[in-house]
């Protein structure tokens, strides 16, 4: 996470991983939604990082493992401010 301070001269990074939450250390893709969390979809399943109290919560869509496996560089936010995500594995029908 890029934390700019008075100017865009001083930067700050920090970095985080799976000892902070993230549910995987294979990042495929960020979006932040309306109220300012960033959705990241990884190569396991997808994390929800809000920066204020800097804290995961992480979703599994899928009892199969390939279920939870998104695509490179593959989410948006909708026009009402939800972030969205492509996974890479067509799931069996039910």
């Amino acid at each position: 996470m890029c934390i700019p301070g008075t100017d865009y001269r001083n930067l700050t990074f920090k970095h985080y991983g799976t000892s902070n939450g993230l549910v995987n250390d294979m990042v495929q893709a960020i979006a932040e939604d309306k109220q300012g969390n960033l959705w990241i979809a990884t190569e396991y399943g997808i994390s929800r990082f809000n920066p204020e109290t800097q804290a995961f919560d992480n979703y599994f869509f899928s009892a199969y493992t390939l279920g939870n496996v998104y695509s490179d560089n593959s989410s948006c936010v909708s026009k009402n401010g939800s972030a969205m995500c492509s996974a890479t594995w067509k799931l069996p029908p039910t």
